[in-house]
């Protein structure tokens, strides 16, 4: 069962503030999220770009495979590779979800809390969100819906 509670970081690059919204299993979530329209959509572009995420190569931050007994699915190795190609934005998002996997980060950007990537499939489904214009899966609401939408999704 989800837990209602959420904690508020404070994100110091980019003035932003997080919110992680403690979810169980938010992995099998995402699988089920992305079956939707995400999937038409962004499909091709997330099997290229993050290949790392795919079932046979995927990794925990320590490089543990999940079938390993040590295997921490909390976690997610992220590819320098990869990393060295994201903006700063992206990157402070992305190293902060790798340590996250099991929650839902809306990050606080003036009047309105957006989700990103994996989150945002999450937001897309299970808030019924729109996916905002771009290439990168992306999904947002104003502030004043925040405590409607974490006691949404905590409840599902």
């Amino acid at each position: 069962m989800a837990s209602t509670s959420a904690q508020i970081l404070t994100s110091f690059g980019h003035e932003l503030r997080a919110c992680l919204c403690f979810i169980e299993k938010a992995s099998s979530a995402f699988d089920k999220a992305l079956i939707t329209d995400g999937l038409e959509r962004f499909g091709k572009r997330e099997a290229e770009k993050l290949h790392f995420l795919g079932p046979k190569v995927r990794r925990d931050a320590n490089r543990k495979r999940p079938r390993d007994v040590n295997y921490n699915p909390k976690t997610l190795y992220l590819p320098p590779d990869f990393l060295k190609n994201l903006s700063s934005g992206q990157r402070q998002w992305w190293e902060f979800k790798s340590k996250h996997m099991d929650k839902v980060l809306f990050f606080k950007m003036g009047k309105f809390y957006e989700l990103f990537e994996i989150d945002a499939h999450i937001g897309a489904k299970e808030l019924n969100l729109q996916y905002m214009k771009g290439e990168q899966p992306h999904c947002g609401f104003p502030e004043k819906n925040f405590s409607m939408n974490v006691e949404k999704l905590a409840r599902k």
